[in-house]
């Protein structure tokens, strides 16, 4: 049987993403949205709660969305990030996964009957008709503004769980809408909605220096806008200043 031990040696998240971990597999959270700085390690923890979730629930339909198909194949599956989040004798040896198949279809069959599936939102053909256990956002900020409603009666068939994360937009349009509705359920206390914000300095395995020095270089630039959207993973469109900090995690 597939153990969270096994899983856990594969890959150890660090203490911002296992917020998220943790609404997805102790809370039960529904849906979940993540706004965070560059580098804050949203791809990796999309993979790591991917590859648990189709770990953990044998026959489940998961998949990972990026804007465009071809970020999905270049940052999950040529890199080896996703295959690497999951223990080799938990993926199926047969000819469902001979690797000329897989690297085509960008899908990767477990022995316990699960899938996970990387797709393109510029391919709105490819989201149609899917039925989803489990399916990631990857960068929502960039996503064609049509998919998250076309794809909503997609993810009710099975009850799915939908985890989005981006870095927030320079406008307000389709993101900011979402994020207000996610908010303001939060706000209500629905419990199927969580929602946080985490710069990208809770990310450890991130050189303080280096991002100290690209604040001073923005600064001196006049992008101080730039630095909070990016880096500090507040939204402030139109350039005005504001940002909601009892959605915020404490830091560390």
């Amino acid at each position: 049987p597939v153990t969270i031990a096994a899983l856990d040696a594969q890959y150890q998240l660090h203490s911002g993403q296992l917020i998220i971990y943790d609404q997805v597999f102790k809370e039960r959270r529904k849906r979940i949205f993540a706004q965070c700085g560059r580098n804050w390690g949203k791809s990796v923890s999309d993979a790591k709660i991917t590859a648990s979730f189709a770990c953990l629930n044998p026959g489940s339909h998961c998949y990972i969305i990026l804007p465009e198909k071809t970020q999905a194949k270049e940052i999950f599956w040529d890199s080896g990030l996703l295959i690497g989040m999951i223990p080799e004798k938990y993926i199926k040896k047969n000819k469902a996964n001979v690797k000329s198949d897989i690297k085509s279809e960008l899908r990767i069959w477990l022995t316990n009957g699960s899938f996970i599936k990387l797709l393109g939102a510029d391919d709105p053909d490819s989201l149609r008709g899917i039925k989803p256990h489990f399916c990631a956002y990857d960068e929502y900020r960039d996503f064609r503004q049509d998919v998250y409603w076309s794809m909503e009666a997609n993810l009710i068939g099975k009850g799915a769980t939908l985890l989005i994360g981006s870095t927030p937009p320079v406008v307000l349009g389709h993101y900011s809408e979402l994020r207000d509705y996610m908010m303001g359920e939060v706000q209500k206390g629905n419990q199927q909605y969580f929602y946080l914000e985490l710069p990208t300095e809770t990310n450890p395995h991130i050189s303080r220096e280096d991002l100290a020095n690209v604040k001073r270089r923005l600064v001196a630039h006049g992008q101080l806008r730039v630095w909070e959207r990016e880096y500090m993973a507040k939204f402030i469109p139109g350039g005005a200043s504001s940002v909601f900090p009892m959605f915020a995690e404490k830091k560390e």
